[in-house]
């Protein structure tokens, strides 16, 4: 018996073309996915980040060039920024035989050491900064011995030496006035030694340069809650609440803070802040004007009631 094949069911030769072209074509894509794989793989290791990358170009530069100090501290930060401590030190320490006096690297040994838990090694390197300094005219410009009394303050806030915190606190101040968190650590140094009116105000001095300052708002209220005066920590509240983005219990609570003391001038500028975030421009600034009438100097409220005007104009 013969078999009979069914033409309908046997592969045409046109079939066979568009099949081999199928083939081809995938067979390209492998090959070209390899290629870029290969290419990607080759020179973009798995793993390796671009800061990765860029130290071991710094340490092959540093190879070239080792007498070269400002090379060992940009290698130093970015080990740092790795968490890679250690190294950072060794670099630091490096660059320091080259230039004992560099303030740069010895603010750098500070934080590495501070990052270690080593408090009495990071307070030694932002000592000598204060010390190179002694006899220096421009001190009062000087922003990294700025930096360095400012971290001084903070190591010694932590280890509750707060008499020499305020100290430091201060000093960072007379360089630098505008510092929201030297202003912050004085204030949280003042709370901690019961001088709660003296940390009110520093609080309040650190939110004029940083108007979302929680923090800052949150120690506000537990000094003015210190101090017994219950208008004042509501106020507080209520900023904490505009911070959080929470504008309608913010302007709750500065309002009837406002009715329980009608003098609390900052809750004028914390008013009309929260009017702005609302769209109630007009309002903002009449609460604003309010404020500028006690404080006509405040560049904060000042910028404040130009984005009000500006913004009620539209």
């Amino acid at each position: 018996m013969t078999t009979q094949h069914n033409s309908q069911n046997a592969p045409s030769a046109q079939g066979i073309d568009r099949a081999l072209w199928v083939v081809t074509a995938l067979l390209l894509i492998a090959i070209a996915s390899f290629a870029g794989f290969y290419y990607w793989d080759r020179y973009y290791p798995r793993g390796e980040s671009l800061l990765t990358r860029r130290i071991q170009h710094l340490e092959e530069l540093i190879r070239e060039n080792p007498e070269n100090p400002g090379l060992r501290i940009a290698v130093a930060n970015r080990y740092l920024a790795q968490g890679m401590i250690d190294s950072a030190i060794q670099q630091a320490q490096e660059a320091l035989k080259l230039v004992p006096d560099s303030e740069e690297a010895l603010i750098l040994l500070g934080k590495a050491y501070t990052q270690k838990g080593d408090l009495d090694a990071a307070i030694e390197q932002y000592a000598k900064v204060v010390e190179l300094n002694k006899d220096n005219e421009f001190a009062h410009v000087n922003l990294r011995l700025e930096t360095a009394y400012y971290e001084l303050g903070s190591l010694y806030l932590e280890r509750g030496e707060l008499e020499q915190a305020q100290e430091a606190f201060q000093s960072a101040l007379q360089i630098d006035r505008t510092d929201a968190d030297a202003r912050y650590g004085l204030a949280i140094t003042y709370q901690r030694l019961g001088k709660h009116a003296e940390a009110v105000s520093e609080f309040h001095k650190a939110t004029r340069f940083v108007p979302d300052f929680a923090e800052a708002y949150r120690g506000m209220a537990e000094s003015y809650r210190a101090l017994g005066q219950a208008a004042g920590a509501q106020y507080a509240e209520g900023m904490v609440a505009y911070t959080q983005g929470d504008y309608e219990k913010a302007l709750t609570m500065l309002t009837q803070a406002l009715e329980q003391q009608p003098d609390l001038t900052d809750a004028y500028l914390g008013l009309g802040l929260v009017y702005e975030k609302l769209g109630r421009y007009q309002e903002g600034i009449e609460a604003v004007q309010k404020y500028l009438d006690v404080y006509p100097d405040d560049m904060a409220a000042r910028y404040a009631l130009g984005r009000l005007t500006q913004a009620e104009a539209r």
